[in-house]
């Protein structure tokens, strides 16, 4: 869910330590890091952490790439991975524009659309916090409890981010807090404790992978057809291969400036942008229908919007080769110099509000990771056989803490982590134990 989101997902973090010689990410010699990666910088900044370091966990090869390295070829397009692609900070491509000109975004039907919550659009404040029951002033809300519908669930996660636009782009500081704060967030015990109960109180694992800057161009705005048609290029040309996709959710990371629409048609990727495109989304963002706060089906249901009027970010999947790949994307939440924001600014960093939304969309992802194939199928009286956990009214995890908030700053805060070594900034996920969003534990609930 979405964040503003809906069916498509959105918040995270990891964080590095001091007081040892860093870990050397993917296989470089202890001490050293790639050429223009200035290393781990102490989390939060000017706060060096205490106790083993946090790095981001690289990957690890088993299969050697069984097509010959040269030369090009049909079966090896001359755009096929480079040896050493999955290591730290090795260059992806993006798509290239295709010769589409001037093509106008399709309107699909909302059973097409992937899935995007709307949520409170103002910057607040992010005082570190640790809770143990729902959170304080929100009432519980039973009714809104996630049920188990009998679809896919990702109890070991992998996650890559993918910065589009790449070193152009993104400042090395935000990639590092961005890349660590992730990483720690999604693996810190006591958030984890929240999530368990959604996997029967089994131990569940994320594990952040080597990044990737996606190079190529600057896209001023980026829509859902745009994303897919990322990751299937990506696949198609041999990026993708060795991952267990099953588990493995690709972070699209968008830059600074860049709108991120649901449309299912193309902009970023094609070759002229649609005339008045971002006014057309502004405009449908703001106009809901009056079903939209009364959906009575598990099935997230989907709602166009922009990030200019509040989406965050979104979690989905494709298809290819009758297998699901699945994806997030991510807005650089900020007030802009012209006041209006793009995205959900909670937090004055940036780089903050990219981690929180990413924290809500893996949450997202990994209890309910084929929801867009539900949403594709809405009119089958069997789509529900997709879902993992969702509402009686199809809200996820991450969405009826920021669809209900009066206030984002009492469900979207900094908290600490179980180790000390730090704060993380996450949004709060629903949970069924206390009937209402709720923040870190020191141990599971038992289950009912």
């Amino acid at each position: 869910m979405a964040f503003v989101c809906r069916a498509a997902g959105m918040l995270a973090l990891v964080a590095f330590c001091s007081g040892c010689l860093p870990m050397a990410p993917y296989g470089l010699p202890p001490g050293t890091w790639p050429v223009g990666y200035p290393g781990p910088a102490p989390w939060p900044p000017g706060q060096p952490l205490t106790g083993p370091p946090v790095p981001i966990i690289p990957v690890t090869v088993t299969e050697p790439d069984p097509r010959p390295a040269s030369p090009a070829s049909p079966d090896r397009p001359a755009d096929s991975p480079p040896a050493g692609f999955r290591d730290f900070w090795v260059p992806w491509p993006l798509p290239p524009r295709s010769q589409i000109r001037g093509q106008q975004v399709s309107r699909l039907p909302d059973s097409e659309r992937p899935d995007a919550t709307h949520g409170n659009a103002r910057p607040m404040g992010g005082n570190a916090v640790s809770f143990g029951e729902r959170v304080p002033g929100v009432p519980a809300t039973p009714a809104e409890d996630l049920r188990f519908r009998g679809g896919h669930t990702i109890a070991d996660l992998k996650f890559v981010n993918l910065y589009v636009g790449g070193d152009d782009c993104w400042s090395a500081s935000d990639i590092r807090q961005i890349d660590s704060a992730i990483a720690a967030a999604m693996a810190d015990r006591n958030l984890n404790n929240v999530m368990m109960q959604y996997f029967n109180n089994r131990p569940i694992t994320s594990v952040a992978l080597p990044s990737h800057p996606l190079t190529g161009y600057r896209p001023s705005t980026m829509t859902q057809g745009d994303v897919e048609r990322c990751v299937e290029y990506l696949y198609r040309r041999g990026f993708l291969q060795g991952y267990d996709l099953s588990s493995t959710v690709f972070n699209f990371l968008l830059p600074q400036g860049t709108v991120l629409t649901d449309d299912t048609g193309l902009s970023a990727t094609a070759m002229t942008q649609p005339a008045a495109q971002v006014g057309q989304w502004t405009r449908a963002a703001v106009s809901r229908t009056a079903d939209e706060g009364h959906n009575t089906s598990p099935v997230p249901h989907s709602e166009e919007s922009s990030s200019l009027m509040g989406l965050g970010g979104y979690h989905g999947s494709i298809r290819i080769d009758g297998k699901p790949v699945y994806y997030t994307a991510d807005v650089f939440s900020e007030r802009q110099q012209n006041g209006r924001f793009n995205g959900i600014p909670v937090f004055a960093e940036p780089w903050k509000n990219v981690v929180a939304t990413l924290y809500h969309e893996l949450n997202e992802a990994r209890t309910d990771p084929d929801v867009q194939d539900a949403i594709r199928h809405a009119g089958d009286p069997a789509a529900e056989r997709y879902l993992g956990w969702t509402s009686d009214r199809g809200e996820e995890c991450g969405d009826y803490p920021i669809d209900e908030s009066r206030d984002l700053s009492t469900v979207v805060r900094e908290v600490t982590l179980t180790d000390g070594s730090g704060t993380v900034p996450v949004q709060f996920q629903y949970s069924n134990a206390v009937h209402g969003p709720e923040g870190p534990i020191p141990e599971p609930h038992p289950l009912r």
